[in-house]
């Protein structure tokens, strides 16, 4: 599939930690006709890549996105950056456990994806993400609204709930509808890798259930993040980002509703009323100390990063390599 230029530089997504990304999530990213093409880096990469060329085979794809393999410190510009690193299995069985390598493997990958100044932005889907999200902001020193983090938990649900759903996560997380309660499919399409998987937890959970969640936090995944940062259309959506005074909590990382466009967070949304927050500031407490013990590493040095991505070509190192299909 050749990239059909129009001028300006392709618009490119990179994902590092390819061994927990499925072959139909990146499949389902070609498809959304935002990305021209997807850098696999790393471990992962080939195996990945003749996956999702076997789909591109067996359904062929009108958009003409093209995918590569490359290595850490990839010379080619990106607009985002999935970073999906983490464990298969929790070998310990205990989240804490679990929390702090998944911690040192986020701040390895951000080593791996310097320069930064030339990464556009983060999408963290390495489990458990609101407090990875807050990790790889420190690691990287970008300004917070350029590190989001996609398939966080709820912050309206019961901490034993939130508990349980951390603990039976997957490595990487690309659909916070996946093990956040089906409830939150409505935002999910039929043609997305992880619909039948949703409605089948959707059918399990009991009517009386699935009203106690709040609207507030539906399902948001990858693909609705990345069209909408890609296309510069925003949007509403449930990601985690941090927050600042919004329903009374400060600096802390949590999946929270957001509008989403090119520049990353604009706004945390509050919704007003006459809602409990106390689940919300428990959760954020919670978060608080969690990052106070993983905060063992000093964070970078702020980068400076320009208003607007370097569209000019001419003045890029770019591969335009045709892959065989």
């Amino acid at each position: 599939m050749a990239w059909s230029g129009n001028g300006q530089r392709p618009k490119r997504i990179a994902i590092i930690g390819c061994r927990n990304v499925a072959p139909e999530s990146v499949y389902s990213l070609g498809l959304s006709r935002a990305v021209d093409e997807v850098l696999l880096i790393g471990d992962g990469g080939q195996a990945l890549r003749s996956e999702v060329l076997g789909l591109i085979r067996s359904f062929p794809a009108e958009s003409t996105f093209r995918i590569f393999e490359r290595e850490p410190n990839w010379s080619e510009r990106t607009d985002i950056v999935i970073v999906a690193v983490g464990e298969t299995r929790d070998a310990g069985g205990v989240i804490c456990g679990r929390v702090a390598r998944h911690s040192m493997l986020v701040r390895r990958a951000i080593e791996d994806i310097m320069p930064l100044d030339r990464r556009g932005l983060l999408l963290i889907t390495t489990s458990p993400v609101d407090e990875m999200t807050e990790v790889a902001q420190e690691a990287s020193g970008l300004p917070p609204e350029r590190v989001i983090g996609v398939g966080g938990v709820s912050p309206w649900g019961e901490s034993s709930a939130r508990r349980q759903r951390k603990k039976g996560q997957a490595a990487a997380v690309w659909c916070s509808a996946m093990g956040s309660g089906g409830q939150f499919m409505d935002s999910c399409r039929p043609d997305c890798p992880y619909f039948e998987g949703v409605l089948s937890e959707f059918s399990q959970i009991e009517c009386g259930k699935v009203m106690t969640e709040k609207p507030e936090a539906l399902a948001s995944c990858v693909m609705q993040v990345c069209n909408a940062i890609l296309r510069d259309e925003p949007s509403v959506l449930t990601v985690s980002a941090k927050a600042r005074g919004e329903y009374g909590i400060w600096d802390v990382y949590m999946t929270l509703p957001c509008v989403i466009s090119r520049s990353g967070v604009e706004r945390v949304i509050e919704f007003k009323g006459n809602q409990d927050r106390q689940p919300l500031l428990d959760y954020a407490r919670e978060l608080s100390a969690i990052r106070r013990e993983l905060n063992t590493v000093p964070p970078a040095k702020p980068v400076k990063i320009a208003d607007q991505p370097d569209r000019d070509v001419q003045n890029e190192e770019s591969s335009f390599h045709e892959h065989k299909a």
